[in-house]
């Protein structure tokens, strides 16, 4: 079974005010977290990863109100919808399929 990431990506990217202990501790966590993001693109798998823009919203940013939510809800469903409508990802996934039927096929190898 195949499996997909979601990189959710700009919120963190915007400055950050860092004027108290707490903000500075959450902009150095952002820049750990957007560090990891960016070496995981270079992956080769990376071609299983949904990009998702989330900004102005940042990754440790916890009182999004109710609109906020539905937005980056929608933003979410519309990458994930056009990722997958993506003729490169169907050309992937038909390829995994057809891995996937080649090795449930493989006689075990007897002594």
């Amino acid at each position: 079974m195949p499996t997909f990431g979601f990189d959710l990506r700009g919120g963190d990217d915007l400055p950050q005010p860092t004027d108290t202990p707490l903000e500075l501790v959450q902009a150095m966590v952002n820049t750990i977290l957007s560090a990891r993001d960016l070496s995981a693109r270079e992956n080769q798998d990376y071609v299983r990863i949904i990009p998702i823009e989330t900004a102005p919203y940042r990754t440790t940013q916890f009182d999004i109100d109710a609109d906020g939510k539905e937005e980056l809800y929608r933003r979410g469903r519309a990458a994930a919808e056009a990722f997958f409508a993506d003729p490169e990802t169907q050309r992937w996934l038909d390829q995994f399929a057809v891995r996937r039927a080649l090795r449930a096929r493989r006689l075990p190898l007897s002594v």
